[in-house]
């Protein structure tokens, strides 16, 4: 399981996005093992077999949900956060791997993101790297990084840069990469100013956006 969370003032106003869950429903009493108490919503995308999976948590008194789109790569929110008065819209990504699916992918994201006047976080694997240094004894087709380089420039969006690792993907034969990342709007950097994008141990969390 990879665990992305995005957290300003705590895990109870919080939300918890979840990539690659390998998992079909999720159960409450399931959810209420990963937070710390009973005042939670959740959404979930469920797993293809033993392949992706999406879920996302929020604390139900902070985040009050007006939409939810969704699809087998993609699990998206829109709502008010009472706690800084905003609109905000957090999506969480699994993207696939083929070029064709992902400039399918990044043109339907982008379009939902142009019609939008919410701020947006996302997190998730994009299953894509930004350039040469963010991979090692691994190789991708340059299209796969021209277009997820286009899609960040497109979105305007902001890939702050990642503390504690260097990778968050590790494969056979020494192959690492970094396909797990947060691309947020320019509102939150300057809203929060010491935002920070971390990478915890691999068995924790492969990307952290938190606030100290």
């Amino acid at each position: 399981m990879r665990c992305l969370s995005w957290n300003c003032w705590g895990i109870e106003s919080g939300v918890i996005i979840v990539t690659r869950t390998k998992k079909g429903v999720w159960l409450p009493e399931e959810i209420r093992k990963l937070w710390p108490n009973d005042e939670f919503e959740f959404r979930m995308v469920e797993s293809e077999g033993n392949s992706g999976g999406l879920l996302k948590i929020w604390d139900r008194n902070t985040f009050f949900i007006e939409k939810t789109v969704k699809s087998s790569r993609f699990l998206l929110i829109s709502g008010r956060w009472n706690k800084i008065v905003v609109n905000v819209t957090i999506a969480n990504v699994y993207a696939p791997c083929s070029v064709s699916e992902q400039v399918e992918l990044w043109e339907f994201l982008l379009s939902l993101k142009e019609t939008d006047d919410a701020k947006w976080l996302m997190g998730g694997d994009f299953n894509a790297t930004r350039n040469q240094s963010e991979r090692k004894d691994s190789s991708y087709p340059i299209a796969i990084r021209e277009n997820f380089n286009s899609f960040i420039q497109g979105s305007k969006l902001i890939d702050l840069p990642l503390r504690g690792k260097k990778f968050t993907w590790y494969g056979p034969n020494g192959k690492r990469s970094r396909l797990d990342r947060f691309l947020i709007d320019e509102y939150w950097v300057l809203k929060f100013r010491d935002l920070e994008q971390l990478g915890l141990k691999r068995n924790i969390s492969y990307a952290h956006l938190a606030v100290n």
